[in-house]
């Protein structure tokens, strides 16, 4: 570097600080949403990849049926289209911010009514946030799916067998009865390949919208979508709630509306009671922390002295 002529030295000084200096700008949260982006932008590029697609399509996406209760996780940061994972990693980067914002606002109000010491840091609490509603989320849309969805479509496919008195009329009637199973067949199993499996952050991302609307309720945001105006951030969250209760009841398949609304109730809950849990989960693990940060003091005097 230092034999390098004045001008290459200017270039790579300004274009190393426009890199990383928004980085040790952004607060610990933002920076912490920018992690998880890169986890879900890393699943992504696996999904790129043509041999790991049945790995992939097992480990990285749930289905209710399938047994596999970690995919609730692993789906949280699974994303398999382009659009998809754009979409949310710029929500992620904007409510994700503005949550971690608030969820400092609300341990602080904890912290103050108990008399002791505020958080260092929000961001593992952002990062609890994050999973824990996308497995809820996630949790919804299994139960939806697996106690509505497919008892649905078991009915259906049950009603379109044809009665053994219709096989033993005419040749007609048995053709008509037939081919009508036959339709309603091919139906029930296009319903049930639509549903067959979810991934995706959008879940959690409800969350942290639903807590930066409850905790902002002045703001205003430009939805992705019509109208792109901006509007009042509580406005655009209950029309997007609306739109996905609507299609909850018009079972359109294209979006988990089920995970979604499962999202934004539990980002509501965690406005209300989540610091007040998280303050007790800290109280929990303070012994295990004390003893693991003990044991760590011991051996670190040990080796100095050795």
């Amino acid at each position: 570097m230092e034999h390098l002529p004045e001008t290459i030295k200017s270039m790579v000084s300004w274009s190393y600080i426009q890199v990383f200096q928004p980085i040790l700008n952004a607060s610990e949260g933002k920076r912490m949403c920018w992690a998880i982006g890169a986890v879900n932008c890393a699943v992504f590029l696996a999904w790129r990849v043509p041999r790991w697609n049945a790995f992939m399509m097992r480990s990285f996406t749930h289905n209710p049926l399938s047994g596999r209760s970690y995919t609730l996780l692993t789906s949280t940061f699974s994303h398999e289209g382009f659009i998809h994972l754009a979409f949310n990693c710029m929500a992620l980067a904007s409510f994700g911010a503005a949550a971690g914002q608030q969820l400092i606002l609300l341990t602080k109000k904890v912290e103050q009514e108990r008399g002791v010491l505020s958080e260092p840091s929000p961001k593992w609490h952002l990062l609890a946030l994050f999973v824990s509603a996308g497995l809820f989320a996630g949790l919804v849309s299994h139960v939806a799916y697996a106690r509505w969805n497919y008892p649905r479509m078991i009915a259906r496919l049950k009603a379109a067998t044809p009665s053994p008195s219709v096989l033993r009329s005419s040749s007609s009637a048995a053709a008509g009865a037939s081919a009508a199973s036959e339709a309603t067949i091919v139906s029930a199993k296009k319903a049930a390949t639509d549903g067959q499996y979810s991934l995706g952050s959008s879940g959690a991302i409800y969350a942290m919208f639903a807590i930066t609307a409850l905790g902002f309720p002045d703001a205003e945001i430009t939805l992705i979508i019509p109208p792109w105006f901006p509007i009042n951030i509580q406005t655009g969250f209950a029309a997007i709630v609306a739109l996905d209760v609507l299609g909850v009841l018009r079972g359109w398949k294209m979006l988990d509306h089920y995970a979604h609304l499962g999202g934004a109730a539990f980002g509501a809950f965690w406005f209300a009671y989540g610091a007040q849990i998280w303050f007790a989960i800290r109280e929990w693990n303070l012994p295990v922390a004390y003893f693991f940060h003990g044991h760590a003091l011991k051996k670190a005097k040990e080796s100095t002295s050795a």
